[in-house]
């Protein structure tokens, strides 16, 4: 009697539970993730390491995350989280120091939660030479980022470009993403929007959700597409939907934005001036300043003080920045006093003078509406 279809896939699961089962480290693996579901995070960490120690790459892996989730749910409950940390390094060195890339990466990943930026870039720079594309992704961000207070690596978009392409090219969604807002945002690279929308679909094809929301602004503002609101809005409730953080704002910010919330549409110039999740555009962030200021909302008012004093994404001009400043400071904000007494000293008395008289004009003007 010849076997059925059914008998064949039985049969061949029956042995392939006797294969795993046969072997201690696929059988610990399993073990591991089990436990790691549950929630017990001790379990799992013994048996991926009994793993890793025969040589399993895939626990290697989890072990290192593992070790990252651990740490992470224990602050968040104001637990003793540096001791895991301490564990962590502990346990992964032996394997870095073997050469074994997602070892190195895992010891990024656990300084970096430390803020201990220079030994975080040491081991992802370490795994990224192997093509471990999350840590050529990590490494990036850093050069994309800067220094954290004294640590960390210079900021240098050409060096946060290369690694990002290395890691997209690796297959790293992350990668894709970031690479394509490095082309949309001109960083490193000369401004491409038609490579930015390529990267941001690759990213997509992938499941990647931030360049869904990156593709969604190019779509409110026109950048190599038409100006259609309706695909923007579509693009934004995707990446929601998945998740992202940026998108669940500006679907909540966008139309208390149009009803005239001064608090939303400050957010929302902040979104764009920053690329929080949106390709950076200073005009689209401006405008939405500008309507905030309008409506005498001081942080808003403030920021724009603090734009011109510093020079920051507008020319620097400390007439402009005092007017703003003290604007705010009429209307009772103590930072914004001491801001435009500090950018006074580096005025003349005409300067002053001038500010002074523009603050008063856009005074009156506001009181007329």
């Amino acid at each position: 009697m010849r076997p059925t279809l059914i008998g064949i896939v039985v049969r061949a699961i029956l042995v392939a539970l006797v294969v795993l089962l046969a072997s201690p480290s696929l059988a610990e693996v399993l073990k591991g993730h089990v436990a790691l579901r549950n929630g017990d995070y001790v379990t799992a960490i013994r048996e991926f390491k009994a793993s890793a120690l025969e040589g399993s790459q895939s626990a290697l892996e989890s072990l290192g995350y593992t070790y990252e989730q651990f740490a992470r749910t224990t602050a968040k409950n104001r637990g003793d989280y540096k001791s895991i940390v301490e564990a962590g390094i502990r346990d992964l060195l032996p394997f870095a120091e073997e050469g074994k890339a997602e070892a190195e990466y895992a010891l990024g990943s656990l300084y970096d939660f430390q803020s201990k930026e220079l030994e975080a870039a040491k081991w992802f720079r370490r795994a990224a030479d192997r093509e471990h594309a999350m840590a050529q992704w990590e490494l990036g961000s850093k050069y994309l980022i800067g220094r954290v207070g004294s640590e960390g690596v210079d900021q240098d978009f050409y060096q946060a470009r290369k690694w990002f392409e290395k890691s997209a090219n690796n297959g790293e969604p992350l990668g894709m993403e970031d690479l394509g807002r490095i082309y949309a945002n001109g960083k490193g690279v000369a401004k491409n929007y038609s490579v930015a929308i390529k990267w941001f679909e690759r990213a997509i094809e992938n499941s990647n959700r931030g360049a869904l929301a990156a593709l969604g602004s190019m779509y409110q503002t026109g950048k190599a597409v038409p100006k259609d609101k309706e695909r923007a809005n579509e693009l934004y409730r995707k990446a929601a939907d998945r998740g992202d953080y940026n998108a669940k704002g500006i679907l909540k910010d966008q139309p208390l934005a149009a009803q005239g919330d001064a608090e939303a549409q400050h957010r929302m110039g902040e979104l764009w001036l920053f690329g929080r999740g949106v390709v950076e555009d200073i005009d689209e962030g401006l405008r939405f300043l500008e309507k905030a200021a309008d409506l005498g909302y001081v942080r808003t008012i403030r920021l724009l003080g603090y734009m011109y004093q510093k020079g920051w994404t507008l020319p620097q001009d400390f007439i402009l920045a005092h007017k703003w400043y003290n604007i705010a400071a009429s209307l009772g904000d103590d930072k914004s006093r001491l801001e435009r007494e500090a950018v006074a000293k580096l005025m003349t008395p005409e300067q002053v003078g001038e500010a002074q008289r523009l603050a008063r004009e856009w005074m009156a003007a506001q009181r007329k509406r």
